[in-house]
C-alpha cells in the first residue's frame, strides 16, 4: 500500500475520540468491473461472491471498529450510470475512485478521463479523494504500470481535492478505508459546511427545474381550457365541479372552504383539471400563496393573449 506519508496508513480513530460518533458517507466510484463491489465486501468482512455489476446506486451501512458509522454509496460504473455520479457529489464526505492500472490501453485511457472529470467537479473540491489502483486484468492487461507513473500521466491539475494515490494490496483492503475515515474526521466541520452549502445549491437548481416544468404544463393546461393555438378543449369542469375538485386537491371537503382568491384562481385556469391539480400542489408547498399564483397566471395568460 503506497501512501503519501512515509508509505504508512494513518490508524483509524479510536473509540475514545469524540469525533468518532459522526457518520461518514463515502462515494465509491470507478468504471465498470474495477472491483468496487468486491472491495466493499472486504470492508464489511463479508464472504466474497460472484456479484453482478452494480446498476444505479447500492448503499451499504456498517460500523468501523465499533467507533464510526460508515455509509458507502457503490455507484454503477457503466457509461449509462456515470451520469448519476454527480447526483451524490454534494452529499458525500469523501471519494474512493478505483482504477485498474493493468487494464488494456483503451479502457485505461477511459478510466483516466473519467477520473479527471470526476475530481474536477466543484462539489468534490476540498473533500478527501483516494485513487485506489488495482490490478484486475491479469494476462490480458499491462502489469508494468506503477502508481507513480499513472499519477503523473493523469495530470489532475484543476482540483483542490486532497488526493491520495495508493495501490490495493491483498489482505490490506481496509487500509484505504482507514485513511478516508481519518482524513475526513480531521476536517469534518469544514466538509459538513460544504455539504450544506452545496446541498442548498442543488435544492435551488431542482426547484428551478421543477418550476420550469410546471410552468410548461400550466401553459398547456390553459391552451386546453381556452382552445388556444387550435388545441381542443379537454378535461374542463363546470364551475361548481371545478371548484369542488380544486378544494379536494387542497384537502378540503368541498368548495365552501374556498375564499375569493381561490375561486378566482379556478376561473383563471378555466376549470381545467390538470391546471387545478398543479396550482393546488404549488399552494401546499412551503411559502405557497394564492397571491403569487394569481400573478403567475396573469403572466401566463398574457403570453397566450387571453
Amino acid at each position: 500500500m503506497l501512501c503519501c506519508k512515509n508509505n504508512k496508513v494513518h490508524p483509524v480513530v479510536t473509540a475514545n475520540d469524540s469525533l468518532t460518533t459522526r457518520a461518514i458517507t463515502i462515494l465509491l466510484v470507478g468504471i465498470e468491473d474495477s472491483g468496487k463491489s468486491t472491495l466493499l465486501l472486504r470492508w464489511q468482512d463479508k464472504q466474497m461472491a460472484n456479484s453482478k455489476p452494480t446498476k444505479g446506486v447500492r448503499p451499504s451501512t456498517f460500523c468501523l471498529d465499533d467507533s464510526c458509522k460508515i455509509k458507502v454509496l457503490d455507484v454503477g460504473g457503466s457509461k449509462d450510470f456515470r451520469s448519476v455520479w454527480k447526483n451524490h457529489f454534494h452529499t458525500c464526505h469523501c471519494v474512493c475512485f478505483l482504477l485498474d492500472i493493468s487494464s488494456p490501453d483503451a479502457r485505461y485511457r477511459e478510466s483516466l478521463e473519467v477520473l479527471r472529470e470526476t475530481s474536477s467537479h466543484s462539489f468534490l473540491q476540498g473533500k478527501p479523494f483516494l485513487v485506489l489502483c488495482t490490478s484486475l486484468s491479469g494476462e490480458n492487461g499491462i502489469s508494468q504500470r506503477s502508481v507513480e507513473e499513472v499519477r503523473q500521466e493523469c495530470s489532475v491539475t484543476n482540483t483542490s481535492c486532497p488526493m491520495q494515490w495508493s495501490k490495493l494490496s491483498p489482505g490490506r483492503e481496509k487500509e484505504p478505508l482507514h485513511w478516508l475515515v481519518k482524513t475526513t474526521l480531521s476536517k469534518f466541520e469544514v466538509i459538513e459546511a460544504k455539504r450544506k452549502s452545496d446541498g442548498d445549491i442543488v435544492k435551488i437548481e431542482r426547484e428551478k427545474k421543477r418550476d420550469e416544468k410546471e410552468i410548461k404544463s400550466l401553459l398547456s393546461s390553459l391552451c386546453k381550457a381556452f382552445e388556444v393555438n387550435n388545441v381542443t378543449k379537454t378535461d374542463v369542469f363546470t364551475v361548481s365541479d371545478g371548484e369542488d375538485f380544486f378544494a379536494q386537491e387542497l384537502g378540503y371537503p368541498d368548495s365552501s372552504s374556498l375564499d375569493g382568491d381561490m375561486r378566482y384562481l379556478c376561473s383563471m385556469l378555466g376549470y381545467q383539471k390538470y391546471g387545478l391539480m398543479i396550482v393546488a400542489k404549488r399552494l401546499q408547498r412551503e411559502g405557497g400563496s394564492a397571491e403569487f399564483e394569481i400573478r403567475n397566471l396573469k403572466d401566463l395568460r398574457h403570453r397566450l393573449h387571453l
